[in-house]
C-alpha cells in the first residue's frame, strides 16, 4: 500500500509505504535431518543413536553407508519410522548387523520426506 503525505497543507514528492510482511502464517520450522548421529561396532552389530529437533513432512528414515567399490548404500530393510508427535523431535536407537555393512565404517542418516526428496545427516565412523 502507498500514500502521499500532507504536511501543513503540503503533499510530499514521494510515496510513502507501509510494510507489509506476506508469510505462510506458521514459524520457521527446522527441518527433520537426523541430528547428533553416533555409530557404536561391538559384539558384530552396530548401534545406531540420532535425534530430531523437528520432523515436519518427514516419511521415515534409511540408513546409509558406502565403499569405493559400492558406493553409497542403504543397510535397513524398511524405512524407521518417525517418532515425533505432531512434528515435533525424537530421539532413535537401532541395531544393525556389522555384515550389512560390507567393510563400510561410516553411518549416514537419510531423511525420507513425502515429496520423495530426502535429508542427509552429517556422518558418523565408527
Amino acid at each position: 500500500y502507498g500514500n502521499t503525505l500532507t504536511w501543513k497543507g503540503a503533499e510530499s514528492s514521494s510515496i510513502m509505504t507501509l510494510p507489509i510482511s506476506l508469510s505462510s502464517g506458521s514459524p520457521q520450522i527446522p527441518p527433520a535431518r537426523a541430528l547428533d548421529v553416533l555409530a557404536v561396532a561391538g559384539n558384530g552389530d552396530v548401534t545406531i543413536s540420532f535425534r530430531t529437533a523437528a520432523e515436519p513432512r518427514l516419511v521415515g528414515f534409511n540408513v546409509l553407508t558406502g565403499t569405493k567399490s559400492k558406493g553409497q548404500f542403504k543397510v535397513n530393510d524398511d524405512l524407521i519410522a518417525p517418532r515425533g508427535v505432531g512434528g515435533g523431535g525424537a530421539g532413535y536407537l537401532t541395531i544393525i548387523p556389522r555384515g550389512r555393512f560390507h567393510g563400510a565404517r561410516t553411518v549416514i542418516i537419510e531423511s525420507v520426506l513425502d515429496d520423495g526428496t530426502s535429508l542427509l545427516s552429517d556422518a558418523a565412523r565408527f
